[in-house]
């Protein structure tokens, strides 16, 4: 089968989020013997990003690259378009090519359906930390005053953009079965057969032989550094708490991003100790080390991170405020869930988890008779392959 992914970024094994799960996917449908070209809007950040039978559009204009992405599904006699992109202009570009041909679209959705109303929460959480300017501060309260109007625009935005994902597509790929309701409703679809739930695969088999001996007192966040979603602000208050109670466990701040240097800058002022800003970096090392990883989203897709560190043996711990958590943590058997967003009890969570030695032996020892295994790849391909002989 000749399968064509589409998206915004550039696909890479060396980032996050959805370009790293395209790459992984890509890889293992070529193990299966499908062929496999990948078209993106951007270029490749580095010599390092590139990767072969990766396409980058060649114009900045919609028509000429529905054009292009129409030639190229002629010649190469694509069976199936894969829409990885969240920005509509890709999904518009996808859905006149799937009518000018005779491929299939699967539109993927990479997060939780209700993303959008936990974004316009999360601004109020950039408020409140961040120290502004007087030009700012004009500008946060001008956002706050016409924040019943932004509410209700970008609902109607969402609503709109789920149905016509929906309606434009031949299947529509959710990471979770839990999302699925939420999805229907805020669509206002009459059904759902063409949802369907597939969770991003993880490559790393599970680390069996890594043991309590292994691991330092040590404690990961990794992701973007935005106070929208993965909301990093969260951890270092949380560790401001408890840090001085606990002198030799160190966090580790994986990942970069816009507030990077807004957090440092707080760590500096208020002497909080043993933080460690590492900036984008391979964090296998990391989880081999490391004995707790700790979530502070405010939603999520499906977090590989969650996945991989449990394939680590390492105990993660996350608010339960998005419902794909519950697929990957069973709360006090395999982690942690806090009520959300609740500071002082992930905080008493985890000094308690950092206190007590045979508490995280004993949560290590249950996560390697987990269902981790269900997200390795060749598993979630099983899935992924189902889905093609269906649509």
């Amino acid at each position: 089968m000749n399968i064509c992914f589409v998206t915004s970024e550039y696909v890479s094994p060396l980032r996050g989020g959805v370009e790293r799960v395209t790459y992984i996917l890509s890889e293992v449908f070529r193990k299966y013997g499908h062929n496999v070209y990948i078209v993106s809007k951007n270029r490749p950040l580095t010599k390092e990003d590139e990767i072969d039978n990766h396409i980058v559009f060649p114009s900045i204009k919609d028509e000429e690259n529905i054009c292009f992405l129409e030639g190229l599904v002629i010649n190469q006699q694509i069976d199936i378009l894969i829409n990885q992109s969240h920005h509509t202009v890709i999904f518009k570009i996808c859905v006149s090519v799937k009518e000018k041909t005779k491929c299939k679209l699967i539109s993927t959705f990479h997060t939780a359906p209700n993303y959008i109303f936990c974004d316009i929460k999360d601004k109020w959480g950039e408020i409140c930390f961040d120290r502004f300017s007087l030009s700012r501060i004009k500008r946060q309260c001008s956002w706050i005053l016409l924040y019943p109007y932004r509410y209700y625009m970008r609902k109607k935005y969402l609503q709109k953009r789920l149905a016509n994902y929906y309606h434009g597509s031949d299947a529509v790929v959710l990471l979770s079965e839990q999302f699925k309701s939420d999805y229907v409703q805020i669509a206002g679809l009459d059904n759902s057969d063409k949802l369907y739930a597939i969770a991003n695969p993880i490559c790393q088999k599970q680390h069996l032989d890594l043991y309590d001996v292994d691991k330092k007192k040590q404690i990961l966040f990794i992701g973007r550094m935005l106070f929208q979603a993965k909301r990093p602000d969260r951890m270092i208050r949380i560790w401001e708490r408890i840090c001085y109670s606990f002198p030799d466990w160190e966090l580790y701040m994986l990942g970069d991003g816009p507030i990077k240097e807004i957090l440092m800058e707080y760590c500096s002022e208020r002497k909080i100790k043993n933080v460690h800003f590492t900036g984008m970096v391979n964090p296998e090392s990391y989880y081999k080390s490391a004995s707790i990883l700790c979530v502070t989203s405010s939603y999520e897709g499906f977090p590989l991170v969650l996945a991989e560190a449990l394939s680590y043996s390492v105990i993660p711990i996350a608010f339960d405020s998005f419902k794909s958590v519950r697929d990957i943590i069973k709360n006090n058997i395999n982690g942690f869930l806090i009520e959300p967003f609740n500071i002082k009890e992930y905080a008493r969570k985890l000094s308690t988890l950092m206190g007590n030695r045979q508490l995280r032996y004993e949560l290590m020892r249950k996560s390697k008779i987990g269902k981790i295994n269900n997200f390795e790849v060749d598993r979630i391909y099983e899935c992924w392959h189902l889905l093609f002989q269906q649509i």
